[in-house]
């Protein structure tokens, strides 16, 4: 029966593009609702799963197929328990695309990077440089040292980027941050606990984190004046 809510879904998905797989749907929908009202299960749909593995498997190698049939109820809640895992990672890495950009906020290193369309609805271009120095100048307006609120950010971040054109809107009304460069300064990550970029911290410690849109990152940056 350990099987039976991996069963549900995964022939669930697979049935809506084969109707071969709505037998096993059914059967594993249904041994599943009758698990979780605490219902023995009157279906064989785990039989019928051990049965088709082992038989393939003693195609090319009996041994081992020897050894899934009489371990099989161990090897199921170990594939139960990986399933359901890498269901909460996969969407806790599609959260992480959703609100910073990237699905490893720690680290930045993601197989998936959000095209122009996927990003919402700021309606701001992507540009391909990364940000420039920490040293404030023309070509980072928004920089100054002195600045209370810490703007961290790294290179090749595509949201830092996007919050790149936000500041240099919020530049041309007196705004500024504090450069906190990740890739020069990788202390910072554990300095600050940092988490994803690009983050604010304003002087007392209030953290906004992810890309923000030109009324709230104002907001924040006038609350300390």
């Amino acid at each position: 029966m350990v099987l039976c809510l991996v069963a549900a879904i995964v022939f669930g998905v697979m049935s809506i593009f084969s109707a071969s797989y709505r037998p096993l749907a059914r059967e594993g929908f249904r041994c599943a609702f009758r698990m979780l009202t605490f219902k023995k299960c009157d279906v064989h749909l785990e039989e019928k799963l051990k049965a088709g593995i082992t038989g393939r498997l003693m195609m090319y190698h009996p041994a081992f197929a020897s050894k899934v049939y009489h371990n099989f109820k161990a090897l199921s809640w170990v594939f139960t328990i990986v399933f359901f895992a890498s269901m909460i990672y996969t969407g806790y890495a599609a959260y992480n695309i959703v609100t910073v950009g990237t699905c490893d906020p720690a680290g930045g290193q993601c197989i998936f990077v959000p095209s122009e369309s996927t990003l919402g609805s700021a309606n701001v271009s992507v540009s391909s440089g990364c940000i420039q120095a920490d040293a404030p100048g023309s070509a980072t307006p928004y920089f100054d040292n002195n600045a209370t609120v810490l703007f961290f950010y790294r290179d090749g971040c595509m949201w830092c980027q996007k919050e790149q054109e936000v500041l240099t809107l919020l530049a041309k009304d007196g705004y500024r941050v504090k450069p906190m460069h990740l890739d020069l300064n990788p202390e910072y990550w554990d300095e600050y606990g940092i988490k994803a970029t690009p983050t604010f911290i304003g002087p007392d410690g209030k953290k906004m984190i992810g890309y923000q849109e030109y009324m709230p990152l104002r907001a924040l940056l006038d609350s300390y004046k």
